[in-house]
This record gives C-alpha cells, structure tokens and sequence, in this order.
C-alpha cells in the first residue's frame, strides 16, 4: 500500500474523517494504508458531482488497483496469512467480475479471520470493537457503522439489487442478488480496513506505539 500507519500523513489524518462522513453510510470507510490520492479525489468528486460519481472512482480503484496489493492483507496477521489460498481465489474471482463467489469468500473469510485474530468472534459480533487507538486517520466511527450496516438483519428474501454487503442476507440466503461490483468492492475495501486495523492494534498491544490521547 502506498501509506503506512506510522507514516500516513497529514493530508490523510485530516482527509479520513471527512472521507467517512462522505461514504460511511454507502459501505466505505477510510483506512490507515488507504491511498491517500483516492481519498482526495473521491471527496472532491463528491462535492462536485455527488455520490454517484464518487462512488464510481472507489469501484475503478478496488477493481483495478487494490488487487494488486493483497500481500498487504496477508502480511496484517496470521489470522490472514493462513487463509492465503482463500483469499488469492478471492480476489481472482473479484478480479474476473465473478462477484456471486467473490462476496460471500470475502464476508467468510473476514469472520474467520477476526474470529482467530481477537479469539472471541468475527467482525460482525457484539463483542468485537473497534476502539479509537486502533486507527490512526480517524477510522473507528466508518468502521463502525460499516460493521452495524452490514450486519442488519435481513428476514424476508429479497429478490431485488442490493449495493450494501449484507452479511446475514447473502450468506443465509435471503438477498439473492448480490452479485455485483459494488458489493464485492466494498467487501475488498473491508478486508483492508480490517488488515490495516489488526495491524496497529498489534502494535499497540506489543508496546510498540504509544496510545493516543483521546
């Protein structure tokens, strides 16, 4: 990825929080390694021409771009690392527009992976947080309300276009159509968020940043 945690810079840092006023509700949030050039465009963009075409800059990024970075996600934790051949299909099936495959791999290995990594359960559970020292550019309230707007409860099938990741919806079946290039970006765009928030949280576990002053 092209910023670090330790190293993302200021524009991003001030960026970041208006990037999930933005978009937060639509499914996206601003990470630590996030491209601070994507971050910029799509505020700009979506001031000037609203969320249609923003949104269009963060599909052709998460398309053509993000996975070409996914040693990124596989060097975050072993949780992820162990999922390897997971997740190189995922991306390939993402990749090639096989988004009926792509989304459901990506929502199952994201729950396993936090589920290993915290040793308590998957993103979408009450009992995993994300707390303000996880994330350096101002991350913590996106992928938050990301977590609660995924993980709503679908109890009626649906037959008609979603463009949010549903959790419960696509893997019990009841949002049967799923397949398309939003919902499989925003689940990519997720899976970083995640490796970027497990990164520093091990850092800051082993002692290896300070904690902020909230």
């Amino acid at each position: 990825m092209e910023e670090t945690c330790s190293s993302c810079c200021t524009g991003l840092i001030q960026e970041g929080p208006e990037f999930n006023l933005h978009f937060a509700d639509y499914g996206w949030c601003a990470y630590d390694s996030i491209s601070e050039e994507l971050v910029h465009r799509a505020n700009l963009v979506y001031e000037e021409q609203g969320i249609e075409a923003a949104e269009r800059i963060l599909i052709e990024y998460y398309q053509n771009e993000a996975p070409g970075q996914i040693d990124h996600i596989l060097g975050a934790a072993p949780s992820f690392s162990m999922r390897e051949g997971m997740i190189r299909q995922c991306f390939e099936d993402h990749r090639e527009g096989r988004y009926y495959a792509s989304v459901p791999l990506s929502l199952i290995i994201i729950d396993g992976a936090v589920n290993d990594y915290t040793k308590k359960k998957g993103f979408f559970t009450a009992a995993t947080t994300v707390d303000p020292w996880d994330c350096l550019v101002g991350c913590t309230e996106g992928l938050t309300k990301i977590k609660l707007n995924f993980n709503q409860n679908r109890l009626k099938t649906n037959s008609d276009p979603i463009y949010i990741p549903y959790r419960n919806g696509i893997l019990h079946g009841r949002d049967i159509n799923y397949g398309n290039e939003y919902v499989s970006c925003k689940c990519i765009a997720l899976m970083f968020a995640i490796a970027d928030w497990m990164i520093r949280r091990t850092a800051r576990e082993e002692g290896l940043l300070p904690e902020l002053e909230l």
